[in-house]
């Protein structure tokens, strides 16, 4: 998995899991986590949906680029250590 927040590292960052994925035989899972309340009515949770999905959607193109499967992930999760953690044991799964 590969963090998409920081605009700045993301190239970096995907080439690094590139190289992994490479190694092993797998994929990069470019991981995108929208901060949002329990119930999800926070009136901002669009908006960073929207950036989000833009990352994603710029680490994907890397990824085709690096020639590298990508498997973009987006959660909705109140706290960013359990989303990581739920992203990591669903993808293990399939």
């Amino acid at each position: 998995m590969v963090p998409t927040q920081n605009p700045q590292t993301l190239s970096y960052l995907l080439e690094m899991g590139a190289l992994i994925a490479r190694h092993e035989s797998g994929v990069v899972i470019p991981l995108a986590i929208a901060k949002a309340p329990v119930h999800m009515d926070d009136p901002g949770l669009t908006s960073r949906l929207a950036r989000n999905e833009l990352l994603l959607q710029q680490a994907t193109e890397l990824a085709t680029n690096l020639k590298v499967d990508a498997h973009p992930a987006l959660r909705i999760d109140d706290d960013v250590a359990r989303a990581i953690s739920h992203t990591a044991r669903e993808k293990m799964r399939t």
